[in-house]
């Protein structure tokens, strides 16, 4: 059997494809209890406030360093977030806890989502094509 390029086992390509997935590496600079109490805050409000886009929300703690995975519907849910996160009162608190280390997206970047990146000088890594996989 010869396998054509994409080859997938998703149901629903389309919707899968549009989906931005944010992976992002932390050094603390504040104690693991304190990164804790301030993402916990943060992610509290933006379960309740914040675009009904993002699909998933996680941080993982380690000893001295941190994780983030996002996931959205896609880039412009990425970008609604980011743009309601960075005035919250609950952002400071968890921005003064950690130094990002990388940044890696998963999914195609819209212009709107480089300019953005650009703007604030972040740098980053992407792998924009969904090549194969499955989802249950």
């Amino acid at each position: 059997m010869r396998l054509r390029w994409p080859c997938w086992s998703l149901r629903n390509v389309s919707l899968v494809e549009r989906q931005l997935v944010q992976m992002s590496r932390y050094e603390l600079t504040a104690s693991r209890e304190e990164y804790v109490a301030a993402i916990s805050a943060l992610a509290n409000r933006v379960e309740t406030e914040g675009p009904e886009g993002v699909i998933r929300y996680s941080f993982y703690a380690g000893d001295d360093t941190a994780g983030l995975l996002i996931v959205c519907r896609d880039p412009e849910a990425w970008l609604a977030q980011h743009e309601m996160v960075a005035p919250m009162e609950e952002y400071q608190p968890f921005y003064e806890t950690i130094r990002l280390v990388g940044l890696r997206f998963l999914g195609n970047l819209t212009q709107e989502m480089r300019a953005w990146l650009d703007e604030r000088n972040v740098g980053h890594e992407y792998l924009g094509t969904l090549a194969a996989g499955f989802e249950r």
